[in-house]
């Protein structure tokens, strides 16, 4: 009976520590003056989203802004246009109904019309620097036979999932866009 030969122990080639410090270094880097100031214009803090919603068995689709972060901005405008006429351009809209909200978190509208279109503006000023648009305009069909909506952006920069989305699954609604971002502080077109 002998003694049995012990491995001599592996070297490691990645040094994972120093890869995990230098991620949250990273990390602190970019977060460090969003946390101080708030979040700047143009910040993933400050994004703004539409959230669209129609749940299972009804008519009802709501249209939400919201933040990523919380953010309070300085204007919310939220257009809908109940008699949309499918595949009319964004600036072709007669926009019938207005929301609006100074100086809000979130804001929201909803239609039970098969065919709407919505027009979403906000306004975000940063604590320092001057204020940016984030903007969409975004037309929604539902379709009732097949529970489905199908969602089409009218303005470049919205992203949007092709054809349509059931209604009945309960995963896919709501869902979250995210607005197009404007470097500048006049209105949207």
């Amino acid at each position: 009976m002998g003694t049995e030969p012990v491995a001599p122990p592996r070297e490691t080639r990645f040094p994972i520590p120093l890869v995990g410090a230098a991620a949250i270094l990273v990390m602190l880097i970019l977060l460090t003056p969003v946390l101080i100031t708030g979040g700047g214009a143009g910040s993933l803090i400050a994004q703004a989203d539409l959230v669209v919603d129609h749940s299972p068995n009804s008519f009802a689709t709501y249209f939400y802004v919201r933040g990523v972060g919380v953010v309070r901005y300085a204007e919310i405008r939220i257009g809908l246009n109940q008699d949309y006429i499918p595949n009319t351009p964004g600036d072709m809209i007669n926009w019938t109904t207005w929301v609006n909200a100074t100086n809000q978190v979130s804001l929201y509208t909803w239609t039970n019309d098969t065919s709407a279109a919505v027009n979403v503006s906000v306004y975000y000023v940063p604590t320092t620097g001057s204020g940016v648009w984030y903007y969409g305009i975004l037309a929604s069909s539902y379709n009732v036979e097949q529970s489905t909506v199908t969602l089409t952006p009218l303005v470049g920069g919205l992203s949007v999932p092709r054809g349509p989305i059931s209604t009945v699954n309960g995963h896919t609604f709501p869902l979250a866009i995210a607005l197009a971002y404007q470097d500048r502080s006049t209105e949207p077109p």
